[in-house]
């Protein structure tokens, strides 16, 4: 028997919940992390010239590596507030040493869902849908080997594939109608969508720890 379950709705109305209480600090911070990656794409565009390609690379590189640096910080910061836990501004800035291992666990991603996009596209959403979970257990789970992220996600996400391709397809619709009244309801849905993931992970992490010993199986994970 499957132990992994969600509701849809229950999941997206606790996000809802938890941005219309904490409204403020959610916010803060996204428009902190927004800004903050603004600023340093400004700098590297003054930097950079379609005359230099070496400097435009570089900038890229930069560009790309702080942006990862921030999501990090925005995903621990997102959890702590979930949780119900105190957190600092300076939790944005606090990823520096999950960089390397976010960007080759990015890596890997992109090139197995890449090649089963390929693949008639089907197989491409089954690996998105199976490793969906594995950037967030890098950042809540720091000790986890590359192979053990992998495994664990896909043992949160066994069995339920088909519902987490329609909560995905409903969170895309909720942000499609926030785009509406002139972009300016998706400072809602943003957030709420954020903040729905992560008790969405939260839930199923309570799922599989309660149905294993640990959060790192060693077998290979059945479809």
């Amino acid at each position: 028997m499957n132990q992994n379950s969600f509701s849809i709705g229950q999941v997206i109305s606790k996000g809802w919940n938890i941005f219309s209480q904490k409204f403020g600090i959610v916010l803060k911070f996204l428009f902190v992390g927004v800004f903050a990656m603004f600023v340093v794409q400004l700098i590297v565009s003054m930097f950079g010239t379609s005359d230099n390609s070496t400097i435009g690379f570089i900038g890229g590189i930069v560009t790309y590596v702080f942006n990862i640096f921030i999501s990090i910080g925005l995903i621990k910061a997102m959890m702590h507030i979930v949780r119900d836990e105190p957190v600092e501004l300076n939790t944005l800035f606090s990823g520096k040493d999950q960089v390397l291992k976010y960007i080759l666990v990015s890596i890997l991603l992109s090139i197995l869902i890449g090649l089963g996009f390929i693949l008639l596209i089907l197989p491409g959403i089954y690996l998105m849908l199976r490793f969906m979970f594995v950037p967030y257990l890098l950042v809540d789970k720091e000790d986890m080997s590359i192979e053990d992220l992998f495994s664990a996600s896909s043992t949160m996400t066994k069995g339920i594939k088909f519902n987490l391709f329609l909560y995905g397809i409903t969170i895309f619709i909720m942000n499609v109608i926030g785009m509406i009244p002139l972009g300016f309801g998706l400072l809602i849905t943003m957030p709420v969508s954020f903040l729905s993931f992560i008790v969405l992970y939260e839930t199923l992490l309570r799922d599989d720890s309660a149905s294993t010993p640990t959060l790192t199986p060693t077998d290979t994970p059945q479809i």
